[in-house]
Order: C-alpha cells, then sequence, then structure tokens
C-alpha cells in the first residue's frame, strides 16, 4: 500500500510540475492583450488552457492565421473532442493562473468580468 502511495505522490508531483502556473499564466496575458476589454470575457478563459495543451487544437492554433475563426477551429470536430471535460480538468489551474496574474498586477478584472492588461507588466 505505502508504494502504491508513493507512486501516486510521484505523478501528482509530475502533474504539479508539467501544470505549474507561474510557467503557463503568461498565455492568459498573452491571450488578452491581443483582444480589447470586452463585458464577460473572463469567460473565456476557461478556454484557453483546454484549446492551447490539447495537440490537436494546439496544432491548429499554432498554424492559425488572421482569417482564421472560431467556426475554422470548430471546423473538425476532432479539435473539440473532449472539450467538456478538459474543460473540468482545467478549471482550477486557470483560477490559480488568473490568480497570479492578479496578485502581480498583471491583469484586473472589471466589475462587467472584462480582463484588462496592465501596460508593461508582463511576466
Amino acid at each position: 500500500m505505502e508504494a502504491r502511495r508513493q507512486v501516486s505522490n510521484a505523478i501528482q508531483s509530475f502533474g504539479v510540475i508539467h501544470n505549474n502556473p507561474f510557467v503557463l499564466a503568461p498565455l492568459f496575458s498573452s491571450f488578452y492583450d491581443s483582444l480589447s476589454p470586452k463585458p464577460n470575457s473572463l469567460l473565456l478563459s476557461y478556454l484557453v488552457l483546454p484549446l492551447a495543451l490539447y495537440p490537436v487544437s494546439r496544432k491548429f492554433l499554432v498554424n492559425a492565421n488572421s482569417r482564421s475563426s472560431v467556426h475554422t477551429l470548430a471546423s473538425d470536430r476532432e479539435r473539440l473532442l473532449g472539450l467538456a471535460e478538459r474543460l473540468v480538468d482545467f478549471r482550477a489551474l486557470t483560477n490559480i493562473c488568473l490568480q497570479h496574474l492578479i496578485d502581480g498586477s498583471v491583469i484586473a478584472i472589471r466589475a462587467d468580468l472584462a480582463i484588462c492588461v496592465m501596460a508593461n507588466n508582463h511576466p
């Protein structure tokens, strides 16, 4: 039983290293830096990690151009396969990343849930 716990702790530790909020937080500031603040844009945060870290959708995002859109992303169902589960899986990590950015004065969340990136405060 003890060996099983050690393996479980090792796997959990690897997950913590791999999904480090200090490493992933700049994804959010870059994402919101390219958008103008819009009401409820906070909700888009929960799509950032599930789409950016899933290999199939990441490949699309890396190759996207100015003509690419959400419709283009959704045109291949494989890119969105399992998105609901990934949203649940990454929810806590997303919250930690956002809190890190707020604590570092990199972003601010307005009353209308719009996210504003503060000038020259990227981590």
